[in-house]
């Protein structure tokens, strides 16, 4: 069980909020998907896990996903009047590159299967200002997204000068192989 979900249940956001995470996590990890969720909004029983049926639908899954990067699931709203929801999480990967290849089988589940449903997804796509064949950019997802009638919140041309995150890493930490220089902290962090 992830330790932030654990934590969840204990803390003061458990009386607004309730958590729904997949049925397959990674304990060892600990960098699992889940999704919290207003109580006065969805209907907690009636959550159903369909990531492997999502997973199902990514070209390479065992490839782009590890266990509990991704999560998906159907839910009802309280609103008798509203559609369900189909939910996803991906934790992703640093490069990025794993992105478009989950988010393309998503799309395709809830094209395939969830077409009774409203989609909304929440991802760290980790893109970058530049793009090759090392680092997903920004304006390649953007297009990738569009070219499928996808939006992201970030509007109809995210800038990619302006990052939402920085996750630059210093040679001060165990994972030496993300460290970076501080010049390129915005290119390569």
């Amino acid at each position: 069980r992830s330790a932030f979900a654990k934590a969840c249940q204990s803390s003061p956001l458990a009386s607004k909020l309730f958590l729904v995470r997949p049925a397959k996590m990674d304990a060892k990890r600990d960098q699992n998907s889940i999704i919290l969720l207003d109580k006065e909004r969805f209907v907690k029983s009636s959550a159903v896990d369909v990531t492997d049926r999502v997973l199902a639908s990514v070209n390479g899954s065992s490839k782009v996903a590890a266990p509990g990067d991704l999560f998906a699931v159907s839910i009802r709203r309280t609103d008798p009047k509203s559609r369900r929801m189909l939910l996803a999480s991906f934790h992703g990967d640093t490069n990025g590159l794993a992105t478009k290849p989950i988010v393309d089988g998503v799309d395709k589940a809830y094209r395939e299967h969830f077409t009774d449903h409203d989609l909304l997804m929440g991802l760290d796509a980790n893109t970058y200002k530049q793009h090759d064949k090392h680092w997903q950019g920004v304006d390649d997802f953007n297009d990738f997204l569009v070219s499928r009638g996808l939006s992201s919140c970030w509007g109809a041309k995210p800038d990619k000068l302006k990052p939402t995150t920085c996750n630059a890493r210093t040679y001060l930490q165990p994972q030496l192989n993300k460290a970076i220089r501080i010049q390129d902290k915005l290119t390569k962090g």
